[in-house]
């Protein structure tokens, strides 16, 4: 019985381990740490592990629109990132990904931006910095994602 049990703690353990290192956490508060070590880290696979389904499908949407847009007005929207128009027309889901991460990291991380106060409400909860940003995060199942569909 004894050894059973600490089997079974090892087994917990590493579950909990794989849950928060896949981009799966059980709160909002642990959610906003695992968005801001994807930033930090500029790590894309945890970044898209912890987006929202809807946020996902509206990313999908936005490289839809990028790639019907005219060469000229790509040209120009590309600047805003940093990379050529045709790229930006045919910009892929990963890539889509880094640009934001590197784009908005310095924005939503300015200043004093430790976690000042979390409101859940339901499958919703917006976890606010004390630099002013609130981050917008959703209950899929029983874990929590990062949502970007109020941007």
């Amino acid at each position: 019985m004894f050894a059973l049990r600490n089997y079974t703690k090892i087994i917990c353990a590493a579950l909990c381990a794989f849950s928060c290192a896949s981009g799966n956490f059980l709160t909002p508060e642990k959610a906003f740490s695992g968005v801001y070590a994807a930033f930090a880290k500029q790590d894309i696979a945890l970044m898209r592990n912890i987006l929202s389904i809807q946020s996902i499908a509206k990313i999908e949407a936005m490289r839809k629109s990028f790639a019907a847009m005219d060469v000229n007005q790509a040209n120009e929207a590309a600047k805003l990132y940093g990379i050529s128009g045709e790229e930006f027309k045919s910009i892929s889901l990963e890539k889509f990904i880094s640009v934001f991460l590197s784009s908005q990291k310095d924005v939503i991380f300015s200043g004093n931006f430790s976690l000042a106060e979390v409101r859940e409400s339901g499958d919703s909860a917006v976890v606010l910095l004390r630099n002013g940003n609130e981050l917008d995060f959703v209950k899929e199942g029983i874990y929590w994602k990062f949502d970007l569909t109020a941007l």
